[in-house]
């Protein structure tokens, strides 16, 4: 568990959608304590974007049947070589090589 120490990995972009969900359901001050919680994870390494990463989102969007965000997700992970994702968004259950955990 990423509690534990479990090396985890995300962008910006989706810590900002993260922080859109949140501020939509929360308070701010309480948004914000969560999102201070979640980046300060030792364990959490934020992966940075380019130009190149959005632009090869795009065009591989329509290709995987996923939403940007998650083209994107699908994307740096191929790059780092993950195959394994924290979701609740079972359109990652369509692509074979990626295995998606809830907890």
């Amino acid at each position: 568990m990423v509690e534990d120490g479990e090396p985890v990995a995300t962008t910006p972009a989706h810590i900002s959608e993260v922080a859109n969900i949140l501020e939509a359901r929360v308070s701010h001050p309480f948004a914000v304590t969560i999102l201070q919680a979640i980046v300060g994870l030792s364990a959490l390494k934020v992966h940075p974007l380019t130009g190149d990463h959005v632009k090869a989102a795009v065009a591989l969007s329509q290709r995987l049947g996923l939403g940007f965000n998650d083209t994107l997700a699908y994307l740096v992970m191929r790059k780092m070589g993950v195959e394994e994702i924290f979701s609740f968004d079972s359109d990652f259950n369509e692509i074979p090589v990626v295995t998606r955990r809830t907890h």
